[in-house]
């Protein structure tokens, strides 16, 4: 005689409906001749039916009625669908409750280690989350979960779960300042051969404790404009990349220069005698409040060296003991006086003025038989007269004279090439009324 034994899990709450009958939900779980079995592989805090039936060559018997037994609580089930989220030194986990086999879960013990090592350290939170934090940035991890009873504790998830930190964001490059004049600040920052995609952004003071972008982009320099004289500005910068957006740098000050000056326009000379020319010039525009004076240096013409003669806050002077019959160069530069004491500022030189005095009564000329052009005449920066006759006397020309030279050339070629064609136009004319 042989026997079968069919099993059912079953709960208190199950109920036979029409699609599922008693006899479809009966597995058979043993069939031989001793009449008793052990079941093995049960759900923990499961309820089990049985029935057994005996077969022989007569046929089969009817199934005995059902015995139902339940087994105890077991430790929890395996921790399932682990999720994350990461930021440069955290990670965010989370996951769905396991089968608590009967008895509560009271906590979760999470495993987390460093990929490449086999220490690790453990984690205890009583919900089904827990925020893993003072990891290193840009590392990968190894992680397992596993739920804990009254019972015991269930096993480790498997596999484990391999997650990694972010990178950190850049930190942000020392700002520095590399060109400055009285309205502009030039910066720079960074190394310009780094071949990595970060972005800057620089902001600056505009009122106490408040900052605005005045740049943004890949670039590691930047000019700030439209500033003002002598004042200090404070920036910072943030740098940005793939990982996210920096610290601002903490703020560092840079001051605008003071303003030079504008250099006036070339003086104009007047020659007042043998050795002595007045020297006039149009006043410089003042840079605010602050006092505007002038410096006047002179060349003379055996000298390759300008030298002081005036220093004052008119916008004329005499030159005295000047060699005549000699061409000199005469320019100006303004000065201003800080009135906050931070001293005093030359501006640039103005373009110089060239003049020549008149040389004394009864001087010949190089020949011995010319005589010297009139006063007025040598005393223009633009005489073609006093150019020629210092060509004649010393045989060197300054740029400024040979320049008006060849335009005074060009000026004669000009008319005399008009004179030849206006011939040749009336000698063509005579010609054909002739013909004709």
């Amino acid at each position: 005689m042989e026997y079968v034994l069919e099993c059912q899990k079953t709960n208190p709450s199950d109920t036979p409906t029409e699609e599922t009958t008693e006899q479809d939900t009966f597995v058979q779980t043993y069939s031989g001749r001793v009449p008793q079995h052990e079941a093995k592989g049960l759900t923990p805090a499961s309820c089990y039916s049985y029935r057994v039936q005996a077969v022989n060559s007569a046929g089969t018997s009817a199934f005995s009625e059902p015995v139902s037994c339940e087994t105890p609580p077991g430790p929890p089930g395996p921790v399932n669908s682990i999720q994350w989220a990461s930021t440069h030194t955290s990670l965010e986990l989370s996951w769905n409750p396991p089968d608590c086999h009967g008895s509560k879960v009271l906590r979760y013990q999470v495993e987390v280690s460093e990929s490449n090592s086999s220490l690790s350290t453990l984690h205890q939170t009583e919900a089904n989350h827990i925020v893993v934090s003072a990891l290193l940035p840009e590392t990968l991890y190894r992680v397992r979960v596993q739920a804990v009873n009254g019972i015991g504790a269930g096993p480790l998830s498997s596999p484990a779960l391999r997650a990694s930190t972010r990178a950190l964001p850049p930190s942000p490059p020392a700002i520095e300042c590399v060109g400055a004049t009285h309205s502009s600040l030039k910066l720079r920052w960074g190394d310009p051969k780094s071949t990595d995609f970060i972005q800057y952004t620089l902001e600056m003071e505009v009122k106490p404790g408040v900052f605005g972008v005045v740049y943004q982009g890949l670039s590691h320099s930047y000019k700030v404009s439209r500033l003002q004289e002598a004042t200090a500005y404070h920036f910072r910068i943030q740098a940005t990349s793939d990982a996210g957006e920096g610290q601002y740098s903490e703020p560092i000050s840079f001051v605008t220069n003071r303003a030079l000056p504008p250099a006036p326009k070339a003086p104009k000379a007047t020659p007042q005698g043998e050795t002595l020319c007045l020297l006039e010039w149009q006043p410089a525009r003042p840079v605010g409040d602050d006092r505007i004076s002038y410096i006047v240096q002179l060349q003379h013409s055996n000298s390759s060296e300008f030298s002081v003669v005036y220093r004052g806050a008119d916008t004329s002077c005499t030159l005295s003991s000047l060699t005549p019959n000699a061409f000199h160069c005469a320019r100006v530069a303004a000065v201003r006086h800080c009135r906050d004491g931070s001293g005093d500022l030359t501006g640039a030189f103005s373009p110089p003025t060239s003049f020549q005095l008149a040389p004394p009564p009864g001087l010949a000329s190089p020949s011995g038989t010319a005589t010297c052009p009139a006063p007025s005449v040598l005393a223009s920066p633009s005489s073609p007269a006093s150019f020629i006759r210092n060509w004649c006397t010393k045989g060197e020309l300054s740029d400024h004279q040979l320049a008006v030279i060849f335009v005074v050339v060009f000026m004669l070629a000009a008319v005399l090439v008009a004179v030849l064609i206006k011939k040749l136009e009336s000698w063509s004319q005579q010609h054909l009324d002739i013909q004709h």
